[in-house]
């Protein structure tokens, strides 16, 4: 049931003008554009995001949304792709058979932010089904970052840093458009999916990757309760 209200937030259609509330649970695959990088040490992972939504409908075209997300980015590390100087093999080249004498062979990565989204929705057609469109931003706060490192030994290490300590930047300004469906199930209760392509317009990461843009796309889904 819990899963139902939140997968009816992201579907929502309102027939009138009037507010209401949203709960929205997400999900997205990160791309990222940074010429000259391609890396197998340095994966992106899919992320999640969950929050809500306070929704203003303006006749039956016209809506204002603005809302928090707790937005989960995923990232890994795979230390077994380095090549060590132990593994020079005195050609001018490198032989992955060789020790590289480091056990280290991964680090997941788990940045926690907070996103604030403030968007305009127009709505095609009439009924209790609708299409929509929609454009907007939304400003993303750093809370912290979880790291965990595991060896081929069996050794695993969990810790919590600060954005300093993490390298990326404490502010991200995110573009965001999108568009799709909401369903009237009731007088007071809708449901809404949409696809979302989301854009991060300032570098992620401080100097030693300064031009490394980030985004994702992804669906959202949820919700939507009438309060008027």
């Amino acid at each position: 049931m819990l899963f139902l209200l939140l997968f009816a937030g992201t579907l929502g259609v309102q027939a009138q003008s009037g507010s209401s509330i949203d709960a929205v649970i997400g999900v997205s695959l990160p791309y990222s554009s940074f010429p000259g990088f391609d890396s197998d040490v340095f994966r992106q992972l899919p992320g999640w995001r969950i929050g809500g939504n306070y929704h203003h409908t303006l006749g039956q075209r016209f809506g204002l949304r603005i809302g928090t997300r707790i937005w989960v980015e995923n990232a890994k590390i795979d230390l077994s792709e380095l090549r060590f100087g132990s593994q020079h093999n005195g050609e001018g080249g490198f032989d992955p058979s060789l020790p590289s004498n480091e056990n280290l062979l991964d680090r997941k990565i788990n940045n926690l932010w907070i996103e604030v989204p403030l968007a305009g929705r127009w709505y095609l057609g009439k009924g209790s089904w609708r299409g929509f469109v929609e454009l907007g931003v939304a400003p993303t706060i750093f809370l912290t970052q979880r790291n965990v490192r595991m060896d081929d030994n069996g050794y695993r290490e969990s810790f919590w840093i600060d954005a300093s300590s993490a390298d990326t930047e404490d502010i991200q300004i995110i573009g965001l458009a999108g568009g799709g469906v909401d369903f009237q199930a009731l007088e007071r209760v809708a449901f809404y999916v949409t696809a979302l392509g989301r854009y991060i317009t300032n570098p992620i990461w401080n100097a030693d990757l300064e031009n490394f843009h980030n985004g994702n796309v992804g669906l959202e889904m949820g919700a939507r309760f009438s309060i008027n």
